[in-house]
């Protein structure tokens, strides 16, 4: 459904992680697993995430990360993706 979406607007589709339902792993793990995966066919030029979690982790990792400031991190979120893998 978001690969059909994206190509309806002319976005582009590849490649697209989503991980599946039963992963309910914290988002920083399931994001660096991406991000290694990733980086063996390509370069990182940088990495925009709204999470601080994961832009602790991957900062600490010696990744090129920043912090998105659009919208306020909310406990909601942060519970979402730390505790039920939700995101």
């Amino acid at each position: 459904m978001t690969e059909t979406w994206l190509e309806r607007v002319g976005l582009p589709t590849g490649p697209l992680f989503m991980r599946p339902d039963d992963d309910h792993r914290p988002a920083r793990y399931v994001k660096r697993e991406v991000l290694r995966l990733l980086a063996r066919e390509r370069e990182i030029a940088m990495i925009l995430d709204d999470d601080p979690a994961v832009v602790r982790m991957l900062a600490d990792d010696g990744w090129p990360v920043e912090l998105a400031t659009w919208l306020p991190h909310s406990s909601t979120l942060q519970d979402a993706q730390e505790k039920h893998g939700r995101t």
